[in-house]
């Protein structure tokens, strides 16, 4: 596991947070913001070419508000207890719960035998 807990880093109390996790948003890259080759490959204008125009269509029109989640992520850096993950907006969320629940499933499934592994 990769996560990181608060802890102690050269006899000093310290805390780590990963970056937050957003969701879709009208602020997210991929639409006109995104850097694409100029050369267009004719053999992927059915794969690539059409998660392009997919997401030209709907960039800049995502739910979702930048500035509100700019000040949450200002008022989470100024916490006491900021969070080691902060899921941004419906669908991060659903993620999160998503993978959340995959994990314990998996955890469950294989509880007694990882048990069993103890020394």
């Amino acid at each position: 596991m990769r996560d990181e807990h608060p802890g102690k880093v050269h006899g000093r109390k310290a805390t780590a947070s990963v970056p937050p996790h957003p969701g879709p948003g009208a602020g997210s890259p991929g639409g006109s913001s995104s850097i694409r080759s100029k050369r267009v490959m004719p053999e992927y204008t059915e794969t690539a070419g059409l998660r392009i125009r997919t997401i030209q269509g709907y960039s800049g029109t995502q739910p979702g508000d930048p500035d509100k989640a700019a000040a949450l992520i200002l008022e989470v850096i100024s916490s006491a207890r900021p969070p080691l993950h902060l899921p941004l907006g419906q669908l991060a969320l659903e993620g999160f719960r998503e993978k959340m629940a995959a994990i314990e499933s998996d955890i469950q499934a294989w509880e007694l035998k990882s048990r069993d592994t103890a020394f």
